[in-house]
């Protein structure tokens, strides 16, 4: 029995607040059905049971409005979880970082559906730690990647350098023309664009 904790609603026996839940989720119920439903259903409850004797349709109703509102977390929610996947370039961070981002997501689930079903959600700081951890495994793939492609181009650079020097000594030793050792080393740095 849930005696003295919470409003009304709170305080009626788990199973009514199910259904009577289910009912306002459905929305095929006014609040007045609502009520009268609880109302001839704890009529079977006994005292150990619960406190509450009667509800009025304004319980009903705050309980509707709670519902909605938390619902209305659960969609923004939902929204910012999907811009931080579209923002966070899964791919880049490898499975470390989508571990990291499936981890974010199931703690974000649970602190929602722990606020719904009125059970203890994920500590502020643990999202915040794996928000971060996120958040900093993106930036380390933002600098790898950024470093692999400076290496590649100096990689690129050096060998383009080298090929120019190649071909340049070996056309002198061809004997062919300035003209023509011109050519091939325009031919090199054209390539270089």
């Amino acid at each position: 029995m849930s005696v003295g904790k919470g409003g009304k609603f709170d305080r009626l026996p788990e199973q009514l607040q199910k259904q009577a839940r289910q009912m306002l989720m459905a929305k095929k119920h006014t609040n007045k059905q609502i009520q009268e439903f609880i109302n001839s259903e704890l009529k079977s409850y006994s005292v150990e049971e619960t406190d509450v004797e009667s509800i009025d349709d304004n319980t009903v109703w705050r309980e509707g409005t709670k519902m909605k509102a938390l619902a209305d977390d659960m969609r923004r929610t939902q929204n910012a979880m999907e811009a931080v996947s579209n923002k966070v370039d899964l791919t880049s961070i490898g499975e470390q970082g989508q571990l990291l981002m499936s981890m974010l997501t199931s703690a974000i689930f649970k602190t929602t559906h722990g606020l719904i079903e009125g059970e203890e959600p994920v500590d502020p700081e643990t999202l915040g730690d794996l928000v971060l951890s996120v958040s900093r495994l993106q930036k380390s793939a933002e600098i790898n990647a950024k470093l692999k492609a400076e290496i590649k181009n100096q990689a690129r650079k050096e060998a383009l350098d080298e090929a120019e020097d190649a071909a340049m000594s070996a056309g002198k030793k061809a004997g062919l023309s300035s003209g023509n050792i011109e050519l091939i080393r325009e031919a090199i740095a054209g390539a270089r664009l």
